[in-house]
């Protein structure tokens, strides 16, 4: 006979302390017997299960009082659970299960404690049962998004988790080496006339904030490669709303935006391209969680973390102005129809209780002195959650 903390139990226990629901029970004795209190851990463990189970409060009340099964009992609850705690976190530590399940099942315990809220004395021990837990997992380190249903407004990199902004503005300044190489395939003197005027020099060099490029000097058409492909082929850039291309009108109007200047404008082509402000929501959301080191998708629902699938078209950038400053944000929208991904298949998102999710970020670039300097302007995730289905 095995017992609930042992290697073949350990993780069914855990998921099925993370799904209990407000007025059920859980149920650590066999059926049919009494508890036969303090033999399981010398022999022949005759009372506590080797699996946990979940039955409705009703259902279970007659079972349990037949058991003598209780919450006030340590050797039934406090001490099983705890030790089942206790290997968990050295499962974790030697990688056989995650800080996700760990933490998950800590939020399950939280849920049965709700379940006596009008029993006193039965609520208060399971306030002393989580806090003794919680002692044994707080070095468990997991950062993610975990959600129960309703609607949550977070600011990445302020309220939630300081460090996400400097991740982000990682994300962005790094780009990929595509996003160094100025546009030049088809360019004429005349075109270049027609953006910049008849016999225009060039600035001086710019020190950039994005990619390997270290200063940049018009040679050509004054937009990185990935910003053309954008306009063209991919799913757009916006100025002010209304979708640009590379054509001499609509560079020109870029130009005369960002102040007449080249450095600014490069800069603005850059970070105005998937690789940069549109794919930080893609990054952010399917690795920008941490379980111990490794990164795991951001958002947790339930038992699962889940991500949604990120279609090739349907975004485009934005970019605005604030007095001086060029701001470019991107926002990506997913509805619980488009397809999310956890430890499951991929399924619609409402199958994971998620009804809708929001993320928008933008930065502001600017130029001070002989450099354009780039600050994160807003992290927004939205995202509204309901019940789970039955």
């Amino acid at each position: 006979m095995s017992l609930p903390w042992e290697p073949d139990n350990l993780e069914s226990n855990l998921t099925t302390l993370s799904i209990v629901r407000r007025g059920e029970l859980l149920s650590v004795l066999k059926e049919g017997e009494n508890t036969d209190q303090g033999t399981y851990g010398r022999g022949n463990n005759r009372g506590l299960r080797a699996r946990f189970k979940i039955e409705g409060k009703m259902r279970q009340s007659f079972v349990r009082s037949k058991k003598g099964e209780s919450v006030l009992e340590d050797d039934q609850y406090l001490i099983p659970l705890t030790r089942v705690f206790q290997e968990a976190v050295k499962a974790w530590q030697s990688q056989r299960i995650t800080g996700d399940k760990v933490r998950a099942a800590v939020r399950g315990l939280n849920v049965l404690r709700k379940t006596y809220s009008y029993d006193t004395t039965r609520r208060d021990k399971m306030t002393e049962i989580i806090q003794i837990v919680d002692r044994e997992v707080r070095g468990v380190h997991v950062e993610g998004v975990f959600f129960e249903p309703g609607e949550r407004l977070m600011v990445l990199g302020s309220q939630a988790f300081p460090a996400m902004r400097q991740r982000i503005l990682q994300i962005i300044t790094e780009g990929n080496e595509r996003l160094d190489e100025e546009y030049t395939a088809g360019v004429t003197q005349d075109f270049i006339e027609a953006i910049y005027g008849k016999n225009a020099p060039r600035q001086n060099p710019t020190k950039l904030p994005v990619g390997n490029t270290q200063n940049y000097r018009r040679k050509s058409m004054g937009v990185c490669q990935q910003f053309h492909r954008d306009a063209h082929q991919g799913p757009g850039v916006k100025l002010d709303g209304e979708r640009i291309t590379c054509s001499q009108e609509h560079l020109q109007r870029l130009y005369q935006f960002t102040n007449s200047d080249e450095g600014l404008l490069f800069a603005t082509s850059q970070v105005a391209s998937q690789a940069c402000v549109g794919g930080v929501a893609n990054i952010i959301l399917t690795s920008g969680g941490r379980d111990g080191q490794t990164p795991v998708p951001l958002i947790q629902i339930g038992p699962e973390r889940v991500f949604p699938n990120f279609p090739p078209t349907g975004q485009y950038q934005n970019i605005t102005k604030d007095g001086n400053q060029v701001v470019v944000s991107a926002s990506r929208q997913f509805t619980g129809n488009d397809l999310g991904f956890g430890t499951a298949e991929p399924k619609p998102l409402i199958d994971f209780g998620i009804s809708h999710i929001s993320f928008v970020v933008s930065v502001r670039l600017k130029r001070v002195g002989n450099r354009i300097e780039l600050n994160l302007s807003d992290s927004t995730l939205r995202i509204t959650t309901s019940q789970l289905p039955e």
